[in-house]
């Protein structure tokens, strides 16, 4: 097939669907999965594609099995919840996935038919098609509904024992991502026997004789289940211990969750100066890949010369300890470790764990959305958006990129494996065991005081070439590339701990230093700290400068300090103006620059100022105090004017209630305050006086006339109201001159 054609049938194999018409199914949606070789000239030649059911029978389960130039897989058609059934077919020597919606429930890989009176779900739903006895757990109770969580087969099979079967990942037999929540357990020891792929013997599922679950209430906190041993029937079985709370998380290890744990240490990440953050690309399901970058930027060595270490982590998703070990490396080369501190001048540390960001979010044990396995199909010519997946692309560019300017020294790719306990190393099939790689070994078992590290040298990687550390070894050997697996975090270091994410994180950071002793010896250069506190003063304000150092034989200062200086000590400096520090230790390796700045601020002015008392009553006074710090002059404003002293007091009487204003002012800007006295009129204690103007006393009237009056007080009058034989005349008058109307002909 020439290299157009064969082209052409990928994308339309992307975009092929199949049209399923039934009584007791409906299409509702379509999924495209597709199988590519490594070179496109080999596409359609090396594939082929069997179906068991032949494509179409939706009440069968059949097996689609197919093969690339490298491996024969298969992959069984299977129920993604209780209605809904993944069917798999071939079309054009491609593999195609359709969901469909079976009217009367999907069971075991296939819709029931409309005779069926059965009662099964699968999925990320439990279903319970056994009867309960009163206390204990149903279907309702278990949930694989939550980030990373994955549905299982629900069914009772004794008293306080429950059997749980793992469905497989999309597009693979292989058993899926074991993590489920229960409720209802609040002094229960349930059991869980759980199955894979309903008893169907899987690839992982040997390693489970070296596993152990583990609980949790709030999936922060993890604790280990020791009795959980795999029988030689395929039941892994979970003896819990009696819960203390009512809802627990069971998983088989301690998961790193992406909304919770990865956010919460981004943000600690890219809030340090040595990390940068790079978004490489978007995933199927269009969340970010990112990179982390670790390094000094102000490192007096060339980036050209640094030693660099690119590290991907779970590719293969429910490989939690993966994720926690790379966490560690990254942690590390933050601290204060000497070591770190000189990595950061050495070295570049370049991490991803998004290289299956979604397959991590909806809880796959080795699959992406599109149900490829994320560490397969990788190209040894480079990055190529054809063969490999966007994930996978993102990161083999960014790879390439990067190496057309620069280099990398060694490529790790962090995975756990399931059937060991500590970390250890391997190598791809083409690349030496030599003396390098042996000092290496030796070198991590003497960094390795705590042995959380495998015992063995790096075995041989007998993966396919399709992986990532062999594709990228292959391509950048003659670069001099070093490409290693990192592999285990299974159960227990090799000091016969049991593994936890803290250890993990720990163990991380082992393997990196011992990487960076191995190309970055110790003598290499002089180790050198050096601090200021508090970094910021005002002028003339106090600083402590503290300085120490390795391997170093003299120290010279520069910048705002000056001579020479011991290996190590103090000194306290009192800047007027911000300053930088800079000290040049050397040693038998060379010299190591270290600056620290003290910022010289100038300080805002800030003012007290009250009124004393804050009511007085019309006619009597009130004290105004202020003070101010970091001012120059002050200004009053409102009931109040003129400079004022930047310190003071003065007595104020107001006829009403006011408000007095101060502004200070210094060389850091200004300050305002203001204070209000209210004031309350004098008890009034005279009696009004009243007086009718008209009519005059004794005069006769008719008709309607018109009532007027004075009324006058040392205070005011407010109102004045008529009477007429002890009675309200009319509404109260309130404004001068004060009058009303009155019918004389009503008495």
């Amino acid at each position: 097939m020439a290299q157009e054609s064969a082209l052409e049938t990928v994308k339309k194999a992307r975009q092929k669907s199949m049209k399923i018409e039934n009584k007791d199914c409906i299409k509702i949606s379509v999924t495209i999965s597709f199988l590519l070789a490594l070179t496109l000239p080999a596409i359609a030649a090396a594939q082929g594609c069997y179906d068991s059911d032949n494509g179409k029978n939706v009440f069968e389960r059949g097996t689609v099995t197919f093969s690339d130039y490298e491996t024969s897989k298969s992959q069984m058609d299977y129920c993604i919840n209780e209605k809904s059934l993944n069917e798999f077919s071939c079309s054009q020597g491609f593999v195609v996935a359709q969901s469909n919606q079976c009217l009367n429930g999907c069971e075991k890989g296939a819709c029931k038919s409309s005779d069926s009176n059965q009662n099964k779900l699968t999925g990320n739903v439990f279903a319970d098609i056994t009867g309960n006895a009163a206390g204990d757990l149903t279907a309702a109770d278990f949930s694989g509904d939550f980030e990373m969580g994955n549905g299982m087969n629900f069914v009772q099979n004794g008293t306080n024992t429950y059997q749980i079967d793992a469905e497989p990942s999309p597009f693979g037999t292989l058993t899926g991502n074991i993590y489920f929540k229960v409720t209802n357990v609040l002094g229960k020891n349930p059991i869980f026997n759980v199955r894979f792929n309903h008893g169907v013997n899987t690839l992982y599922q040997a390693a489970f004789f070296f596993q152990k679950a583990h609980y949790s209430y709030d999936q922060r906190n993890w604790n280990i289940i020791t009795n959980t041993p795999l029988s030689a029937t395929n039941v892994w079985t979970i003896n819990s211990p009696t819960f203390t709370q009512n809802t627990v998380w069971i998983a088989i290890q301690v998961p790193y969750h992406y909304s919770t744990d990865y956010n919460e240490d981004r943000s600690r990440w890219v809030a340090s100066p040595f990390v940068t953050k790079k978004v490489l690309g978007k995933s199927v399901e269009n969340l970010d890949i990112e990179l982390f970058t670790v390094t000094n930027p102000s490192s007096p060595i060339p980036e050209s010369t640094k030693k660099v270490y690119y590290v991907v982590s779970l590719a293969h998703p429910s490989e939690y300890f993966a994720a926690w070990r790379v966490r560690g490396m990254i942690e590390w080369a933050l601290s204060s470790d000497p070591e770190a501190i000189r990595f950061r001048d050495v070295a570049i540390l370049k991490a991803t764990l998004t290289s299956n960001v979604d397959g991590w979010v909806n809880g796959h044990l080795r699959t992406n959305s599109l149900g490829r396995d994320m560490n397969r199909n990788y190209s040894t010519t480079g990055a190529n958006s054809v063969l490999e997946m966007p994930e996978q692309f993102a990161i083999h560019k960014d790879i390439d990129d990067y190496m057309a300017s620069n280099h990398i020294n060694v490529l790790l790719d962090s995975h756990t494996d399931l059937g060991q306990g500590a970390d250890y190393l391997m190598r791809p099939a083409a690349m030496p065991n030599d003396a390098a790689i042996a000092s290496l070994t030796s070198l991590m078992r003497s960094v390795d005081t705590a042995n959380y590290l495998s015992d063995v040298a790096p075995p041989v990687d007998t993966f396919p070439l399709s992986t990532l550390s062999n594709a990228l070894y292959a391509q950048y050997k003659s670069r001099g590339l070093k490409a290693f697996i990192i592999e285990g975090g299974g159960l227990k270091h090799a000091n016969g701990v049991y593994i936890t994410k803290t250890s993990q994180t720990i163990s991380g950071g082992v393997m990196l230093k011992a990487f960076h002793l191995w190309l970055s010896p110790a003598s290499a250069l002089p180790i050198v700290s050096l601090t200021a506190s508090p970094v910021s003063v005002t002028s003339g304000g106090e600083s402590t400068i503290t300085w120490s150092s390795t391997s170093a034989s003299s120290c010279t200062a520069s910048g705002s300090w000056s001579g020479s200086k011991t290996t190590s000590g103090t000194q306290i400096v009192n800047p007027t103006s911000t300053s930088s520090y800079i000290l040049a230790c050397t040693g038998s390796g060379g010299t190591t620059t270290r600056n620290t700045t003290v910022t010289v601020f100038t300080p805002i002015p800030t003012i007290s100022f009250v009124a004393s008392p804050t009511s007085i009553v019309s006619g009597n006074s009130a004290t105004l105090t202020w003070t101010s710090t970091d001012a120059t002059s002050c200004t009053a404003s409102g009931a109040w004017t003129g400079s004022k002293t930047i310190i003071g007091n003065q007595t104020v009487n107001p006829a009403v209630t006011s408000t007095y204003t101060l502004v200070c002012t210094g060389p850091g800007g200004s300050d305002t305050k203001s204070a209000t006295v209210t004031v309350s009129p004098l008890p009034d204690t005279t009696l009004p006086t009243v007086s009718i103007t008209y009519p005059l006393t004794g005069a006769t009237v008719s008709s309607t006339i018109t009532v007027s009056a004075t009324a006058t007080d040392n205070v005011g009058v407010v109102g004045v109201q008529f009477k007429l034989d002890g009675n309200n005349l009319g509404t109260e008058d309130t404004t001068s001159p004060y009058s009303i109307s009155w019918d004389t002909k009503i008495t």
